[in-house]
């Protein structure tokens, strides 16, 4: 059952021809990382020669730079979120170093936000209320940032709820926010890139993710760490028919994942059947874990790949997935994943707890351990990636440290490549 969304559609979609968007897209990802390679170079001069470079860039394409710093600098905003407040499609927010406590609303504007060094811009916020994202958004290109949403030492965990039980009104009181939401009938006909990103979160997913037709998702060279209740993300297809189509695209390149919060480090629902999402996985680095403890386990999951704890047995002749038996208690191996230094190899790291029963599990519907959740229409395995019944595999999908991201699998005892785009393989 996918998490209820309850924030307010406000914008009207923008209808764009696919060539437009396309053609967008790739100027808006040269763009990117023509300012972020250069910018060493000319910050060695003064943060002013990076400024009036931007500037600059920013003239010549019709658009507006804003500059936001900690310092007090005539003209320059002291907070992100009231620059945001005054920009238009295309222009540039530019952020200096320093920590900025805020949660951004950018739905609806096709705008950059540019850290000037991702180690020292840092944005963050207490996402332990659902409506509380560190960023909200649909469109633009955000570089260069570490994100955060922190969760206060002593904040309760929200427990999951029932959806019926669960209004617009009181969706704070059961689900804790995201770092990255992007979830608006604006996306259509647009494209969102983060690039060169840290993105951190202690309660939820780190990004929550409902796409729209002819809209295009990206995370290209980004650290992801989840260590709350949840994974790294949360993807589902339009759950409008308006917005519902073929033409949806998710793309994680170069990315290390960390994800300690939850044994799913990836939760995709199918809402309708008929919809297309193109996922690519490439050069994917994940750390996370599998358990034997029930709790941690949803039943229904329509997953058709291999039970982790079978993949020991399996000789592999390329990157496949390590896992590593630890006898001991469940709390004591998550507390040390949970610290900053990744687990010391990458891949499902399986914490056995002596304490949890074979028995048990089954008695609690949970047959199988696996590292990805599906959740298609009546739980039933579709021909998609990994049994779903909306995401196929591109064949770019190479690289990753988990069989279950790249489009061939080079272990072929695990049967759970998709059916379709096999042309080639």
């Amino acid at each position: 059952m996918h998490t209820p969304v309850f924030f307010y559609r406000i914008f009207s979609v923008k209808r764009i021809r696919i060539k437009e968007n396309i053609l967008k897209f790739l100027c808006g990802i040269f763009a990117v990382l023509f300012f972020v390679c250069l910018k060493p170079a000319i910050v060695t001069a003064s943060d002013n020669d990076f400024v009036n470079a931007l500037s600059l860039y920013a003239l010549q394409n019709g658009s507006s730079l804003m500059v936001v710093s900690k310092d007090p600098v005539p003209g320059y905003f002291s907070c992100i979120g009231d620059a945001v407040s005054v920009s238009s499609d295309g222009d540039i927010i530019l952020v200096m170093p320093g920590e900025y406590e805020e949660s951004l609303d950018t739905r609806g504007r096709d705008i950059m936000i540019i850290g000037a060094d991702r180690s020292s811009v840092i944005i963050r916020y207490n996402t332990a209320d659902y409506m509380t994202p560190v960023i909200n958004a649909s469109a633009g290109i955000f570089s260069n940032l570490t994100l955060i949403g922190y969760r206060e030492s002593d904040a309760p965990v929200k427990p999951a709820a029932c959806a019926h039980a669960v209004t617009p009104d009181s969706v704070n009181d059961y689900f804790s926010g995201y770092a990255i939401h992007i979830d608006d009938d604006s996306e259509a006909g647009h494209s969102i890139i983060f690039n060169n990103c840290s993105i951190v979160s202690e309660n939820s997913n780190c990004i929550g993710l409902g796409l729209r037709n002819h809209f295009t998702a990206g995370f290209y060279n980004c650290t992801l760490r989840s260590t709350g209740i949840a994974g790294i993300i949360y993807v589902h297809d339009a759950d409008d028919l308006a917005f519902s189509g073929t033409d949806m695209h998710l793309v994680f390149s170069d990315n290390i994942w960390e994800s300690y919060g939850n044994p799913y480090a990836i939760f995709a629902t199918s809402i309708n059947p008929f919809d297309r999402v193109e996922l690519t996985f490439k050069n994917v680095t994940a750390y996370c874990y599998a358990t034997n403890i029930p709790e941690l386990y949803s039943p229904g999951n329509a997953y058709t790949g291999e039970d982790v704890r079978n993949l020991i047995a399996y000789p592999c002749s390329g990157p496949c997935t390590p896992v590593y038996g630890k006898e001991g208690r469940f709390s004591t191996v998550m507390s040390e994943m949970r610290k900053q230094t990744p687990i010391e190899t990458p891949g499902i790291c399986y914490i056995y707890d002596s304490s949890f029963s074979e028995d048990k599990a089954s008695a609690a519907g949970i047959t199988a351990v696996y590292p990805v959740y599906i959740r298609n229409p009546f739980d039933i395995p579709g021909n998609g990636w990994a049994g779903s019944a909306s995401y196929y595999l591109t064949p770019d999908s190479c690289g990753n440290t988990l069989d279950v991201m790249n489009y061939r699998c080079v272990c072929t005892a695990i049967p759970f490549v998709q059916s379709d785009n096999m042309n080639g393989n």
